[in-house]
Parts: structure tokens; sequence; C-alpha cells
């Protein structure tokens, strides 16, 4: 669950354990695989200072190689924002946390734990696109 204890509980670090063992034990084995070539264009333009990368994503895992490399060949590690509602998840919520992740809470997932706490269930499909365009016309102004 994602509440204030949970956020007060997250910490960053500059050298994340759980990240390296990650790398270490999931990703390495795929990635060292032969064929896989992992290409990174443009390093000597990131600044040696913290940075944010801003990356555009269709899935959930296509920055994992991107992380992988950023560590591997240059020491470097992230702290990437994700979806608030993957803290649902208790075993799903520690991983989150333990490798470096921020929960980002969308307007989607306010509206859909409000409409929860109120009625007891989520909104359906309809439901959710009426209280959104509502939300969305009201932040407009």
């Amino acid at each position: 669950m994602l509440d204030l204890r949970r956020m007060d509980r997250i910490r960053l670090s500059a050298r994340p354990r759980a990240q390296r063992l990650v790398a270490l034990g999931v990703l390495a084995p795929n990635y060292g695989l032969a064929g896989v070539d992992i290409q990174f264009e443009g390093f000597e333009r990131v600044p040696d200072e913290p940075v944010i990368f801003a990356m555009n994503h269709t899935d959930r895992y296509n920055y994992w190689p991107f992380q992988y490399h950023l560590w591997r060949t240059h020491g470097r590690f992230t702290a990437t924002w994700v979806k608030g509602k993957y803290y649902e998840n208790p075993f799903v919520g520690l991983f989150m946390e333990m490798t470096n992740n921020l929960p980002t809470v969308s307007r989607g997932y306010v509206i859909t734990k409000d409409f929860l706490a109120t009625l007891g269930r989520r909104p359906d499909a309809d439901e959710y696109a009426t209280l959104r365009a509502r939300v969305d016309a009201a932040a407009r102004g």
C-alpha cells in the first residue's frame, strides 16, 4: 500500500545494493547472451553531476537495459519514478523500495483510490472516464 508511512520509509542510495543484486542475478545472465548488444550513444554529453533521464517507454522493462549498461559501463545508478499502483502489492512494493524507486501518484491513481475508499470497489471504464473528464476539466479551470 502506498501511504505516508511508506513514503517516509523510502530512502534513496547512491549505490543501491538491491539494484546491483538484480543486475548481477537477473539481468547479467540475459544481457550477457550471444547476440545481445546494448547500445548507449552520446554518453559523453551526460554531465558528471546528478541528471534526469526522461524515457518514453511502452512496456515495464525497457529501462532495465539502460540502467544495467549505465552501471556496468559507467558505474552510475538511477532512482526511477514508477507508478504508485505498483506499491499496492506488498512484494512488488518492497522490491520497488529496495531498488531505489520513487512512487509517482497520478491523477488516475488518486481518482481510483478515492473511488475505492468511497464505494468499496474500483470504478468501471465508463465511471473512470466520466470522473477523469471532470477532474481534468476542474484542473483546467
